[in-house]
């Protein structure tokens, strides 16, 4: 609970810093949106989170930069929305924007670590530039980007 107020305060922060840059300025940049994913199983379609497969508490990401491991926040997120659980890092969108890694690492759990791929883009809206997910893959194979949804990811 601590870790999902820290990151609403720090995204609740950069979203205050962004719109007031977009007031004052019109070549402001908009924060992309946070990596929001669920875990299913590819077979079944069964949340794999929610069934315990995976406990949330395991969940974590990391990159490499100057061949140092940086870990990376990340939280459950409630969506009433979505019957899946979703997990939440708002780090991982900028970490790849600023271009100090596009390969992440997903634990899942002490033995299962998968790899994800994520290119941001950059287009103008409103005379800002804001910051699309242009490319994501997980394991290699590309997932649908649907503005303002989760990513699901099959295991």
């Amino acid at each position: 609970m601590d870790k999902y107020l820290k990151t609403a305060a720090v995204t609740a922060i950069i979203a205050v810093i962004a719109m007031a840059a977009c007031k004052k300025d019109q070549n402001c940049s908009l924060h992309p949106e946070a990596f929001r994913f669920s875990i299913i199983d590819v077979e079944t379609g069964d949340d794999l989170l929610g069934s315990g497969t995976y406990s949330s508490d395991n969940i974590g990401i990391y990159y490499f930069y100057n061949n140092q491991e940086q870990e990376l926040i990340v939280n459950i997120e409630p969506n009433p929305d979505s019957h899946l659980i979703e997990m939440v890092s708002a780090q991982l969108p900028m970490v790849s924007l600023t271009g100090r890694s596009e390969t992440f690492y997903l634990v899942l759990n002490a033995q299962d670590t998968d790899t994800l791929t994520v290119i941001m883009g950059n287009e103008k809206r409103n005379g800002c530039d804001f910051h699309p997910y242009d490319v994501v893959k997980h394991n290699g194979k590309n997932l649908p980007v649907t503005e303002g949804k989760a990513f699901i990811l099959e295991k």
